[in-house]
């Protein structure tokens, strides 16, 4: 499946020196990141349980059963997880701000505005990093 989105997104244009494989997207944050140790920042949302990513994930795995999606959300938002804390530690300028649900594309919401997570509103969160206030990533209180 990362072939397959690799030829056809072309990202090798974008992300030349990038393995194209399961760690592709962590890897162009660190190695992005890492070419620029003096000023670049990159943030990312996401939500626990991002709607497309999971369908894009139970693809790429083959897993396509219905009755299992709560079983490929889960084994997703895991991996989503990891990867995430595992760029933060490569990469100590990236922050991530990950919520409850299971949006995608929240900038384009009118829950942009409005959506809290452990205390923290997105908005506020965003305006803080973009005028270079110190932030830190967010992650959501599981039940």
């Amino acid at each position: 499946f990362a072939k397959l989105l690799a030829s056809t997104w072309n990202i090798a244009a974008t992300f030349p020196t990038t393995s194209i494989d399961a760690n592709f997207a962590s890897s162009a944050y660190v190695q992005t990141l890492a070419k620029h140790p003096q000023g670049l920042k990159m943030a990312q949302y996401t939500s626990l349980f991002d709607q497309i990513q999971v369908i894009l994930y139970g693809l790429a795995t083959g897993q396509t059963d219905p009755s299992k999606a709560a079983q490929v959300a889960g084994e997703w938002s895991q991996i989503m997880q990891t990867a995430l804390a595992g760029i933060s530690v490569a990469a100590p300028s990236f922050r991530s701000f990950v919520a409850q649900g299971s949006q995608h594309c929240i900038i384009t919401s009118n829950d942009f505005y409005t959506k809290t997570e452990s205390g923290t509103k997105l908005l506020d969160w965003l305006s803080d990093y973009l005028t270079d206030k110190s932030i830190s990533s967010v992650v959501p209180a599981l039940p």
